[in-house]
């Protein structure tokens, strides 16, 4: 079960994928996303998280089915795939910059902000999904014309230097927060709260572990994705001792 939604996430955020096979691998997420609603339903005891949430409304009259299934599928894909990449890209930046990280040790209010940074940083993609043009649009001297297709930057919005002072510089004391990493307005990611707890857990859970944690390579050795729409190496070789 566990495997279907791996495998078919990773088809889905592959740029290179055929058309056909990403169509597939988003109808497969979908029925995978069904018989979870068909499990949780059936355990009326527990519904304290997002799915259950999600049965309750529906069954309040709330939410039509057709809502609930497509926000169960929505969080399904950005609450899962879409949260490993910082994953791996936080242990990355913060062992190349272990000042801020034994910081993060010592004090460990510190982890969320390093979180905010990670995910300005890195945003987690480098360029959005293609948007069409519903109607001619003026932007910037450029004549956007309907029916054109449009790929925005998106780490170009972490980076804005009119936002974020000195953006190339990594610093978990910046003010300014990560939140164009998840869309504005409508489209503001409903996983946000999620990803932001999940990620302070796995960060700090992991460096308290592992306090010696090293690159076992130099940073320019380490292979990384190419084929996915998310920033994310494809292999992150690490060495650490043990203490007692």
């Amino acid at each position: 079960f566990r495997a279907g939604f791996v495998d078919n996430m990773a088809i889905q955020a592959n740029v290179d994928a055929e058309p056909t096979d990403t169509a597939t691998a988003t109808d497969t997420i979908a029925e995978l996303t069904r018989q979870v609603i068909h499990l949780r339903r059936t355990n009326e005891d527990d519904r304290d998280d997002p799915i259950g949430a999600l049965i309750t409304a529906h069954e309040d009259d709330t939410l039509t089915e057709e809502e609930m299934h497509g926000t169960a599928f929505h969080l399904v894909i950005t609450g899962v795939h879409a949260v490993v990449p910082p994953l791996a890209t936080a242990p990355l930046t913060l062992l190349l910059h272990d000042n801020q990280l034994r910081e993060c040790q010592r004090e460990p209010a510190l982890w969320p902000h390093a979180v905010e940074e990670v995910l300005r940083y890195h945003h987690n993609g480098i360029l959005g999904l293609p948007r069409i043009a519903a109607e001619d649009v003026d932007l910037h001297g450029v004549t956007i014309q309907r029916g054109d297709a449009v790929v925005a930057t998106m780490l170009g919005a972490t980076w804005d230097p009119e936002h974020y002072h000195n953006p190339a510089k990594f610093d978990i004391h910046r003010e300014e927060n990560a939140d164009p990493t998840f869309g504005a307005g409508p489209h503001y990611c409903l996983g946000a709260a999620q990803a932001r707890l999940v990620l302070t857990i796995a960060y700090q859970t992991l460096f308290e572990r592992f306090p010696t944690l090293e690159l076992a390579v130099p940073d320019h050795e380490i292979p990384w994705n190419d084929e996915s729409i998310f920033t994310q190496p494809l292999a992150l070789p690490v060495t650490w001792t043990t203490t007692r």
